[in-house]
């Protein structure tokens, strides 16, 4: 079953330690599952990293050096899908067009623009909610 992070997860797993994002990212990691990241997505958490928290920066590199997971490049060239519009947040879309490119089952997230949109596939679920399933 291939999983997709989103940014927020990724930061707070990194951020607080036994933490609910901390457990879904651990699970998404095993498996049954397949991890999948969005270029985007790694580029908006070492940004983040880079500004905020720079303590907790090795943490999320070692992350992305030693965990094994796909991912998933967007280009000029990859066309929206029509999904793309139900979410509010244009800054998002690239995400779930990512989702989308790799055929994720499941995108994690704890974004309201996501969460709140309606879109069916991938099925989309907070981290309790994935810890659950």
């Amino acid at each position: 079953m291939k999983i997709m992070i989103d940014a927020n997860i990724l930061i707070s797993s990194f951020i607080k330690q036994n933490s609910t994002p901390e457990k879904a990212v651990s699970k998404a990691t095993k498996l049954p599952y397949k991890l999948y990241l969005c270029d985007t997505v790694i580029n908006e958490v070492r940004k983040f990293f880079n500004t905020k928290f720079t303590d907790r920066k090795p943490k999320a590199e070692s992350f992305y050096q030693n965990v094994p997971y796909h991912v998933v490049k967007l280009s000029p060239a990859d066309k929206p899908y029509p999904d793309e519009a139900l979410i509010r947040d244009e800054n998002d879309r690239p995400i779930l067009r990512a989702a989308l490119k790799a055929g994720v089952d499941i995108l994690v997230t704890g974004d309201n623009d996501f969460l709140e949109s309606g879109v069916k596939i991938p099925r989309i679920l907070t981290a309790v909610c994935f810890i659950n399933t």
